[in-house]
């Protein structure tokens, strides 16, 4: 049988001397310097102590990306001639068949942008989110006093909310004096565009997230045509 060269040494833990130079103080040191190992990298990559308090920026790029498209398909269709005022934005198991196809920012012969639900992670309850679209807010300082084309998403964890506001200069989360909850669940079909639209105090900001009313669920939206 060859022998097996190896540095003489002694590892001591706890008292007791394994002799790597032995056949079976071989097997014990391999042994210890595995479970160190797995030690180690567990200790590196392991889960910060409170994670539901951490999300790396990458984890909220959905939230981000999804408006942003709708954005640009809302103004091409500006551009082919759809008033800002005609869009709508039903599911397309929603759409009536006495609508104009033209205006369904979700419809294949409008926008054709795919509907989508924002993923459970994002929410507050775990479930999946609900995007709203309308023109029922004008966002303080964007445009004239009339309403922007705004996308909500109501119901967002203060996590994401938090680092939202961070990632745009704001210091926590704007706390509105009322609940704002009868205005961007409306839809399109179901606003009175006559009347004055209440204005949200976001200074100047197209893009943020606040608390409607004290215990009220933080909103994230971002404007999609300021006006």
């Amino acid at each position: 049988m060859n022998k097996v060269f190896f540095t003489k040494e002694i590892l001591e833990t706890n008292g007791f001397a394994v002799n790597c130079y032995s056949y079976v103080g071989w097997f014990f040191c391999c042994m210890f310097i595995l479970i160190s190992c797995s030690l180690f990298i567990g200790a590196a990559y392991g889960q910060p102590e409170n994670e539901s308090s951490f999300m790396h920026p990458l984890d909220s790029e959905d939230i981000v990306r999804y408006p942003a498209g709708v954005r640009t398909s809302v103004i091409r269709m500006i551009i082919k001639g759809i008033r800002v005022e005609d869009l709508r934005f039903d599911r397309p198991e929603d759409f009536s068949i006495f609508q104009d196809r033209a205006t369904g920012v979700f419809l294949r012969e409008g926008g054709g942008v795919i509907f989508k639900n924002a993923p459970a992670h994002f929410m507050a309850n775990g479930q999946m989110g609900t995007w709203f679209f309308n023109m029922a807010l004008n966002i303080d300082g964007i445009g004239t006093d009339a309403a922007e084309l705004v996308a909500y998403l109501p119901g967002v964890s203060e996590v994401v909310c938090r680092q939202q506001n961070a990632e745009n200069g704001i210091d926590g989360i704007p706390l509105m004096n009322k609940a704002l909850s009868p205005f961007y669940v409306q839809s399109m079909r179901e606003l009175d565009l006559s009347a004055s639209a209440p204005v949200l105090p976001m200074q100047k900001h197209p893009f943020a997230c606040f608390q409607s009313g004290a215990g009220g669920p933080f909103v994230y939206y971002r404007t999609l045509i300021e006006r």
